[in-house]
């Protein structure tokens, strides 16, 4: 029986697994990659450490109309598949909250196992091959074409793992490559990234602090509905604010500023207790201490770069200072951009694809997993998690097609 030829383009998180699990469904399986590496991306995922999957509830962890996709995908390829899977290839879980890294901490302990199971397989790893065009020609023997600048290859399936623009300096033309199937889909936008603020004068005072803090993501146009809130440290930048709860809350902010809107942060400086509680230990440090100004008794709550941008002199009484640690308001005017978004909103729409294997409906052959769908996530590892699904389940039906 002839082998079947699968091309699998892109060597980033999704192609890699993508390209082990056709692999050891007996397909011969060449990877194209435009760098000089594979897996330069995974390298820098969880700052170094790899947070490769999450065993909490999905809850809203994906965003909008893909969210009900993101969870048929992984009813099909789950988180205990995934480190399943990394323990078979030596990847020992270390779970901590719910975010599972490696035992040894470090991303290239992941590359290094993927890279040695694609070894033992006889995958073909081919770098510095940017492709220009897929064609296909059912009529053909091998139906589809990849064409790189320097070569052509020859294929039965193709699986494009091509990834997203986020965190790259460099043009990025992934989603032209499926021009010619006229598959639908969203423009790339920033995602997981910080948020800057109007408020400059501020935001120069307030560089290099980091606090825990309630942060909640509201618009002017809708102040009283809740869009995001979560708490968590918060890092104050000379651009504005970061952190995890910002980052999670980044594409939203981004899609209200696109509809015209003012959104703006409102973050609770005294996150674990409520605001009688605060008030109660403010009036006690100023009962033995009367002589004791608003902002001197902040000094045991805050850090100092705030005290004067959350408590300024027009604040004089413990209960309106009280308040305002518990509602300090940042307002928004951007995000970053996507070359400092850890993914990216937009890419090709999943609802042309089928979640228990990646085809494409329209296109027998041609697969699309990863970075590529429209199918963004918060932070804690479900990013990564479906890619190795969307990965997976794409390179196991390819070896059968």
């Amino acid at each position: 029986m002839k082998m079947k030829q699968v091309l699998v383009i892109g060597g980033g998180a999704s192609g890699l697994v993508a390209a082990i699990a056709c692999a050891r469904g007996g397909a011969s399986v060449t990877v194209l990659e435009a760098r000089k590496k594979i897996g330069t991306k995974l390298l820098t995922t969880g700052n170094g450490r790899c947070n490769y999957t999450h065993t909490g509830e999905i809850g809203q962890a994906y965003r909008g109309k893909s969210a009900g996709f993101a969870r048929e995908v992984l009813s099909n390829f789950s988180s205990d598949d995934t480190i399943a899977f990394f323990r078979d290839l030596g990847i020992y879980p270390l779970n901590r909250d719910n975010w599972v890294y490696p035992h040894s901490e470090q991303a290239a302990s992941v590359l290094k196992a993927l890279s040695e199971e694609l070894s033992r397989l006889g995958v073909k790893i081919k770098t510095n091959e940017i492709v220009t065009e897929i064609r296909r020609d059912a009529t053909s023997p091998h139906p589809f074409t990849v064409r790189t600048k320097t070569w052509h290859y020859e294929g039965d399936a193709v699986i494009a793992c091509c990834g997203s623009p986020a965190s790259l300096k460099e043009s990025f033309p992934n989603l032209d490559l499926l021009t010619p199937f006229r598959l639908k889909s969203r423009p790339y936008h920033p995602a997981l990234t910080y948020l800057t603020t109007s408020d400059k004068k501020a935001a120069a005072q307030w560089a290099g602090v980091r606090a825990r803090a309630g942060a909640a993501l509201y618009t002017e146009e809708r102040r009283c509905d809740l869009i995001w809130q979560e708490t968590g440290q918060i890092q104050f930048t000379a651009r504005g604010i970061s952190g995890i709860p910002i980052f999670n809350m980044s594409s939203l902010a981004g899609r209200e500023l696109a509809f015209g809107h003012h959104p703006f942060v409102l973050m609770d400086l005294f996150p674990f207790g409520s605001e009688r509680e605060l008030l109660s230990f403010m009036n006690e440090v100023k009962s033995h201490a009367p002589k004791k100004t608003i902002q001197d008794l902040a000094s045991g709550l805050l850090p100092d770069k705030l005290i004067p941008l959350v408590l300024p002199p027009s604040v004089t009484t413990t209960e309106a200072a009280a308040h305002a640690v518990k509602n300090f308001s940042v307002p928004v005017t951007g995000t970053g951009p996507l070359s400092a978004s850890q993914v990216a909103g937009g890419g090709i729409d999943p609802t042309s694809l089928d979640p228990s294997n990646m085809m494409v409906r329209s296109v027998p052959g041609l697969y699309v997993t990863g970075e590529m769908l429209a199918c963004d996530a918060v932070c804690g590892g479900w990013n990564l998690q479906l890619a190795w699904s969307t990965g997976y389940l794409a390179g196991k039906s390819a070896a059968k097609f």
